[in-house]
């Protein structure tokens, strides 16, 4: 007899759900159509430490010159269309499901690249932030990714002390300056290999001030896991 499969068997008794961004019946949060369009990533056309484009696959240019507190960065997707849309209904749009399935892409492609993780992190939001907002979702996905790959997950290892203005729209330099000084660590982290879950990179600014906080306090390496990146920064 054939072994039952218990997932698709509670599937099967669920009412049918939608894709999030066709609205196509699919047993995922996400139809295989639309997850084969997405732009993912390729890690031999991209720089290691930052995620950024490099056609080699080797350390970019821009990180040999200013290294960044983090040793290497495992980004999922290129915030282009319709990654953006997807992100988009995650954060603004009340999407909380889709943390399931961002952890399982992390997995999937965790399993491919390995991690020495000990402990995972999220970026943090300030109290500010949270209350207009509700939830942190870097936090829905670090949770969900410590379960998963059966790590310690510490959400309030970094508190954020300046409530800083909204990135968007600022220029590199801009972005730097306006994180400094911007976390603070709560607790032991030394010797410990830590995995900082972000949503998006940019210019990678606050990933690189909250990894330079842990580090400060004593943390062996830091890497940077985000559901995106965005091109050319």
């Amino acid at each position: 007899m054939e072994k039952m499969n218990w997932r698709r068997f509670l599937v099967q008794l669920l009412p049918p759900q939608h894709c999030t961004l066709c609205a196509a019946t699919s047993a995922a949060q996400v139809c295989d159509a639309c997850t084969g369009a997405l732009p993912w990533l390729a890690q031999e056309n991209i720089c290691p430490v930052c995620a950024r484009f490099s056609p080699t696959g080797q350390v970019c240019g821009h990180c040999l010159k200013t290294p960044p507190a983090f040793y290497r960065t495992l980004s999922l997707l290129e915030y282009r269309f319709p990654a953006n849309h997807l992100i988009s209904r995650f954060k603004y749009g009340q999407q909380l499901h889709l943390a399931d399935w961002f952890a399982e892409q992390f997995i999937q492609r965790l399993a491919l690249t390995g991690t020495a993780a000990d402990v995972i992190v999220p970026v943090p939001l300030h109290p500010n932030r949270l209350k207009q907002r509700g939830f942190n979702q870097s936090q829905l996905l670090s949770e969900k990714l410590a379960r998963g790959l059966n790590r310690a997950h510490l959400p309030d290892l970094v508190q954020r002390t300046l409530d800083t203005s909204q990135q968007a729209g600022l220029s590199r330099k801009e972005r730097t300056r306006n994180m400094r000084h911007a976390f603070a660590c709560n607790g032991n982290v030394r010797g410990l290999h830590l995995a900082v879950v972000d949503d998006v990179i940019t210019t990678g600014s606050t990933a690189d001030s909250l990894c330079r906080t842990l580090l400060d306090a004593g943390a062996a390496q830091v890497e940077v896991w985000s559901m995106a990146r965005t091109p050319d920064n």
